[in-house]
C-alpha cells in the first residue's frame, strides 16, 4: 500500500530504513510497533515467503471448442493476508491506495481466448494499522482464483500452455510489505476434435425418409 497523506486522525508513520523498498512503495512501521523489534523474522524475509502461489490446469486434456479452467491458488502463511482483487478501504484508512491482487497472461497463445477470471470472496481480518483493531476485507488462508479460457474450434492437436503473472502485496496485522510478482507456467494438451455422433453399431446416425401410401393412410 502507498503512504497516505498526513491526517489528524491517523498516527504518525515512519519508513523503515532497514528494509529495501520499491520505487513509490514504502514498507511502513508504526511508532507503537517498530518493525525490527516486533517482527525480526518477517524483516529478514520482507514478506516474500508470506504467500505461496500455485497454478495448474484443472483439465489435463481438452478438445477444440472446449472451455478450460486454470486454478491459481494463493496459500498465505499464518498471520498474513493480501489485498483482494477489488479492495475496499475502510473510512478509518481514508487516502490509502492499496495494491490489488491481479493475474495477467504474459502472452496469450494463438487459438486461446480469455473468457473470464473468477475471483474468490475476501474474508475479514483484524489489523492495527491505526493502533486500534480494525476489520479489513482480505484474502487469507488458501484462496483460489480461476482463469477460464476457450479453445478455438480449429485449434490443432498437441501440447500447449501459457504463463501467468500473479501480483500481490502481503500484509500482517501491523504493516504491509513491498509487492511481489511471480510467474507460473501451465501446460495442457489439446486433443483431436470429437468424431461425429455414432450409434452403438459404430455407424453415423441417418434418417430414412419413406413415402406414405394410400394403404398407410387408410389404417
Amino acid at each position: 500500500m502507498e503512504l497516505p497523506k498526513p491526517s489528524g486522525n491517523l498516527p504518525e508513520l515512519r519508513v523503515s530504513t532497514r528494509v529495501p523498498t520499491l520505487r513509490g512503495v514504502a514498507i511502513l512501521a508504526l511508532h507503537s510497533a517498530p518493525l525490527l523489534s516486533a517482527h525480526p523474522a518477517v524483516a529478514q524475509r520482507g514478506g516474500r515467503d508470506a504467500v505461496s502461489v500455485l497454478a495448474r490446469a484443472e483439465q489435463s486434456e481438452v478438445r477444440p471448442g472446449d472451455l478450460i479452467s486454470i486454478a491459481v491458488a494463493l496459500e498465505h502463511a499464518q498471520g498474513y493476508h493480501t489485498w483482494p482483487h477489488h479492495p475496499v478501504v475502510p473510512p478509518e484508512l481514508g487516502g490509502l491506495r492499496p495494491i490489488a491482487t491481479s493475474i495477467t497472461i504474459s502472452a496469450l497463445p494463438e487459438g486461446l481466448t480469455l473468457e473470464e477470471i473468477a475471483w474468490p470472496d475476501p474474508v475479514p481480518v483484524t489489523v492495527r494499522y491505526t493502533g486500534a483493531p480494525l476489520s479489513l476485507l482480505s484474502y487469507a488462508g488458501t484462496v483460489v482464483a480461476r482463469v477460464r479460457l476457450r479453445i478455438a474450434p480449429d485449434h490443432p492437436p498437441g501440447p500447449t500452455g501459457l504463463e501467468l503473472r500473479v501480483r500481490y502485496q502481503a500484509c500482517d496485522d501491523l504493516l504491509c510489505y513491498r509487492p511481489q510478482t511471480v510467474t507460473r507456467a501451465v501446460r495442457f494438451r489439446v486433443m483431436t476434435p470429437r468424431p461425429p455422433r455414432e450409434h452403438a453399431g459404430g455407424h453415423r446416425l441417418r434418417t430414412r425418409k419413406t413415402r406414405a401410401t394410400s394403404s398407410d393412410l387408410d389404417r
